[in-house]
């Protein structure tokens, strides 16, 4: 898989200062918040607020699981600031299990939860809801606005989650921010309506 893996279970980040600084530090995740602590932590997603600010996003494989690949459903975002100070966020949202399954689509590995930095101290996380796992139409996008501490302080639809021509689940939706983070986010996916394909952009406050 495309994961970065830990090594002996210590994480190494080049931190971006400046543009001329970088600085070197070491962070050890923790096994006792894990119910796999026997299981090799790996990094799934790494994000960037503008000041250099790092998100990291932290998956262990729920090995009683054996016949796809899914996770321990616990969402774990590390919040690495500039002077080397880490926020450990780890929250169990009670999310639909398919949001901690991989999957495969055209060879290409895909998480269905997502996570995005906003204007500090905000992180958008997109991820899935179903009322039934094994009907694709039910899949639908949602967002919740979290903060450093792990407070949700919103959740918002944002529409049916994309299923191919082909009939196959294909989550495609991306988030850009504005250039001014006051101004919120822009969100792109794609809508299938029958022999209706197109793209739709939605814009969202913070």
């Amino acid at each position: 898989m495309n994961f970065y893996n830990f090594i002996a279970q210590y994480l190494f980040i080049c931190l971006l200062i400046k543009s001329t600084k970088s600085q070197f530090f070491n962070y050890t995740e923790s096994e006792t918040t894990t119910a796999f602590p026997n299981v090799q932590p790996q990094i799934v997603d790494i994000q960037t607020y503008d000041d250099g600010t790092t998100l990291v996003h932290i998956i262990r494989r729920d090995r009683t699981i054996l016949s796809s690949y899914c996770l321990e459903q616990i969402l774990r975002i590390r919040v690495i600031q500039l002077n080397g100070t880490v926020n450990e966020i780890n929250l169990d949202l009670k999310l639909d299990p398919v949001n901690y399954c991989i999957i495969t689509k055209g060879g290409i590995l895909k998480n269905p939860i997502k996570i995005y930095p906003l204007q500090k101290p905000f992180i958008l996380i997109n991820y899935i809801r179903t009322t039934n796992p094994l009907n694709l139409t039910t899949y639908e996008e949602w967002g919740d606005v979290i903060d450093w501490n792990g407070n949700i302080l919103s959740s918002i639809l944002f529409g049916p989650s994309y299923i191919d021509p082909a009939g196959y689940w294909n989550p495609v939706g991306t988030i850009q921010q504005n250039i001014n983070k006051k101004l919120g986010f822009l969100r792109v996916d794609s809508v299938n309506q029958g022999n209706l394909q197109f793209t739709k952009w939605q814009q969202y406050l913070v």
